[in-house]
């Protein structure tokens, strides 16, 4: 480990965690905060993290970890209940979704082509 990727990981510590702190206090969720954060002190945004590789794994094993924890509290019985409106909801916004998404395709000359290249 280089002392590069310490202070990346350290400046992304830090900003989540006060992302995180900034969001409880508006109430809103702090996995938004932390999302936040990460493109605020990312490549895209301040740039105080450029070499991305390193942190790119945890990001992976951070993901797989939330999923993980996400599994972990849902509930079997309340998914039966509302699995019917659940699918029917998803379904129509997949629609309306791919419909908006390819307007702008429809619009410019009516053919899929564009996205193929």
């Amino acid at each position: 480990m280089t002392t590069s990727f310490l202070f990346d990981l350290a400046i992304a510590v830090a900003a989540a965690l006060l992302f995180s702190l900034l969001f409880y206090k508006l109430r809103l969720p702090m996995i938004v905060g932390q999302l936040v954060a990460g493109m605020v002190v990312g490549p895209f945004g301040l740039g105080l993290i450029r070499d991305t590789t390193a942190i790119d794994f945890l990001s992976t094993l951070g993901i797989i970890l939330l999923l993980f924890v996400i599994g972990l509290e849902l509930d079997p019985r309340h998914l039966k209940t509302v699995g019917s409106k659940a699918i029917v909801l998803t379904t129509v916004e997949f629609l309306v979704v791919f419909t908006v998404g390819l307007s702008p395709v429809s619009l410019r000359d009516g053919t899929l082509a564009l996205l193929c290249s």
